[in-house]
């Protein structure tokens, strides 16, 4: 957890010290953001030259925090680019509710993202993300979980919309990825598992907020 610790107290400094100098009506700012994090899994089962799949396989309730800067160009184009510390992972439950176990990943993570205003304040935003593995953690009072590979990065396609109100915004989104976070061999039968969540959060822009302030 010391590189989760670490990538917290980076993200406060630079949002006090990026932060400085940005107008509440300018669309180029430097966020701080963080939510919910809705993650589920999909599972794809290869057997004799077949593929089976059980999409929202196993989901758990997780959060998510980063940085970003975001900039206008144009008049109704943007582009952003982010830093994101997320946990995911998936847990099983027993009929009464209680966790048979659970498997969760730390993934430190960059999103470049594309974007346009349909109004003014309103971002649709759209592009890839590049997560890397940094931990994986296991609970389990029953028994151990099955081994496998753990792929230490992860490629996917991320699509947010977010609205900004002054010096704080609401914004919700949605990654797909396009390769296996968990690989489980078999005799018979190869599985692969790939992450999908959904995001609801807010983010602040310090140096507006601070503008209010003083």
């Amino acid at each position: 957890m010391k590189s989760t610790y670490l990538m917290i107290a980076c993200i406060s400094i630079l949002s006090a010290n990026l932060g400085l100098g940005q107008s509440t009506g300018s669309q180029n700012y430097f966020g701080i953001k963080g939510g919910f994090q809705r993650v589920t899994t999909d599972v794809f089962i290869s057997a004799s030259g077949n593929t089976y799949s059980n999409k929202g396989y196993a989901p758990r309730d997780a959060f998510y925090t980063g940085i970003f800067y975001q900039q206008g160009f144009g008049k109704r184009f943007a582009y952003r680019i982010e830093a994101n510390y997320q946990q995911k992972g998936y847990a099983h439950y027993d009929q009464n509710s209680d966790v048979m176990y659970q498997n969760r990943f730390h993934y430190v993570g960059l999103t470049p993202l594309i974007g346009f205003y349909p109004i003014t304040n309103l971002s649709l935003l759209v592009g890839p993300e590049v997560n890397w593995l940094v931990k994986n953690s296991v609970y389990s009072p029953y028994s151990p979980t099955p081994a496998g590979n753990n792929r230490p990065v992860e490629v996917g396609l991320t699509a947010r919309v977010a609205y900004r109100y002054k010096w704080i915004g609401l914004e919700v989104g949605y990654f797909n990825a396009f390769n296996e976070y968990l690989f489980l061999p078999g005799v018979d039968s190869d599985t692969k598992f790939k992450n999908r969540t959904w995001q609801a959060g807010l983010f602040i822009i310090p140096g507006m907020l601070m503008q209010r302030v003083n």
